[in-house]
């Protein structure tokens, strides 16, 4: 029977006019979340677009794809451009990318039209518009309240380094961009269609872009353990305690990638593991010697991150700019401040929680004031403590609050059973370690890229510290971590760039 509309009948011109239209535009919830999701995408490319460099002098991605449409996997300087700034993995008397294939592939379309000609940064801005929507519809499937689930949308795409990273375009940037993408498309996958062999194809895809992020599969077994394992598993024998048909459609559709990769890297170096980096000239360039000392990973090099990760502050100066993001990094809490919500998920005595705020306020007091007080308040004796009293691989005790809360939110979350953040905690521990066993740490760059490696994983602890409640303070730390970010972004792709008024706005 069909729907009365108040003042006509069912056979009248307003009920035939209705007769026409799709159900699903009539359903307003579904209609909602589309214009959203489009409003999203939209926004994220005029912002990223129009506040951004808008080109890049390391499109290296595109020489790759440039490469490979004439018939060869080496780069050719007389077939690129800005050859000079490649970073070369040298072999057999050729030159290579460095990097995973999934880049060049990305843009492979585009440079069949378009040649070398190519902007691989407007490409990455189009990327990173796509990922909106499905940063959106991730945070949909966790939270209710309409006004929450476009507070944490607005949290990533412009509350994060993601968006200095994305807007960017540049070789290493670029990557790590489409790998992003890919991996929301896998939480999409995993959480809202719970479909395995999307969730595996996009981890796949997202490892051919950047290889770390392979690491996060942990938080796909666990988040779909209800497919993987039979509910009796505890009394089946050891090889039936896993269902095999849905972990092979999970695996099947990484394997793919994995595939393609070995293939990729055997025509390279002969050898399907070996993605470049043990031939780049920069582990055998006599002056990095003392950076490579222990090869590409070793323990040792983990000293080297904490630094940038955690403790990394902007550059305080007594002449213009005044204060500017630093090119070695920036601690990620000091970047996107609304990430210390991870550390409270599961946590609910209101003592330990008054308790872990007070604590990581006074580390960030400590942090931020040390290297403006000598600049600003002339407190050299403040800019001249020493809080490390010799730690190597951590620093010192005004950062032992953030280590306490990292422990206790890891803690909880075993102690609680609670999947999710279990989930991501298991992809983001190995992430994090494997990025801080290596030689470098991510300069130049603004905050600690690198971790966007695990930005997801880390960005949906915060998302389910909201999904009961959007607090006011998570509120005010959400804006806080926009008005960071638009900093960053001005000062470094508009102000640094066309060197306005002389002053410096990006530097070491």
């Amino acid at each position: 029977m069909a729907e009365e509309i108040p003042g006509g009948e069912e056979s009248g011109p307003l009920n035939r006019i209705r007769a026409l239209v799709p159900p699903a535009v009539l359903e307003w919830p579904h209609l909602t979340v589309v214009s959203l999701c489009v409003f999203f995408a939209a926004i994220t490319f005029i912002l990223y677009w129009y506040l951004g460099p808008q080109s890049t002098a390391f499109p290296h991605h595109v020489n790759q794809a440039y490469a490979v449409l004439h018939g060869h996997l080496d780069i050719r300087p007389e077939q690129a451009v800005n050859f000079n700034t490649l970073e070369k993995a040298i072999y057999d008397g050729r030159y290579y990318l460095q990097w995973p294939a999934g880049p060049a592939i990305i843009l492979l379309p585009g440079v069949v039209v378009w040649g070398l000609e190519l902007n691989e940064t407007l490409v990455s801005v189009v990327l990173a518009a796509l990922t909106a929507p499905l940063v959106f519809l991730v945070v949909r499937s966790q939270v209710m309240r309409l006004n929450a689930q476009v507070w944490l949308t607005v949290l990533f795409m412009f509350g994060t380094m993601f968006w200095w990273l994305a807007s960017d375009g540049g070789a290493w940037f670029f990557a790590q961009t489409a790998a992003t993408l890919f991996m929301f498309g896998a939480l999409y996958a995993a959480l809202v269609r719970k479909d395995l062999f999307l969730t595996g194809a996009c981890v796949g895809a997202a490892y051919l872009c950047r290889q770390s992020v392979i690491l996060a599969y942990p938080f796909f077994l666990i988040m779909l353990m209800d497919n993987l394992v039979p509910p009796d598993w505890r009394s089946k024998p050891l090889l039936q305690k896993v269902q095999w048909e849905p972990l092979l459609r999970l695996g099947s559709g990484t394997a793919i990638f994995l595939a393609f990769s070995f293939v990729w890297n055997f025509a390279r170096f002969d050898n399907p593991l070996e993605s470049g980096y043990s031939y780049s000239e920069q582990v055998h360039q006599e002056g990095l010697k003392w950076l490579y000392n222990h090869g590409l990973f070793h323990p040792s090099y983990l000293q080297r991150h904490p630094p940038i990760v955690f403790e990394g502050m902007p550059i305080f100066s007594d002449s213009g700019s005044y204060l500017w993001p630093s090119r070695a990094g920036q601690a990620i809490w000091a970047t996107t401040p609304a990430f210390m919500a991870a550390l409270f998920v599961g946590i609910k005595d209101r003592r330990v929680i008054i308790a872990g705020a007070v604590g990581l306020a006074v580390m960030a007091l400590v942090t931020i004031t040390r290297p403006a007080a000598g600049v600003w308040l002339d407190w050299d004796w403040w800019a001249r403590q020493d809080f490390n009293w010799g730690w190597r691989v951590l620093p010192g005790l005004h950062m032992w609050p953030l280590y306490f809360m990292i422990a206790l939110a890891i803690a909880s979350a075993v102690r609680t059973r609670d999947k999710l953040a279990i989930a991501c905690w298991a992809a983001i521990v190995p992430i994090a370690l494997t990025n801080f066993s290596f030689a470098a740490n991510g300069y130049s760059q603004y905050g600690y890229r690198y971790a966007v490696d695990f930005y997801p994983f880390l960005f949906l602890l915060v998302v389910h510290a909201a999904r009961d409640r959007l607090h006011w303070s998570l509120m005010a730390l959400i804006g806080v971590s926009v008005l960071i970010n638009i900093w960053a972004v001005l000062w470094i792709h508009q102000f640094e760039l066309h060197h306005t008024w002389g002053w410096t706005w990006f530097s070491f």
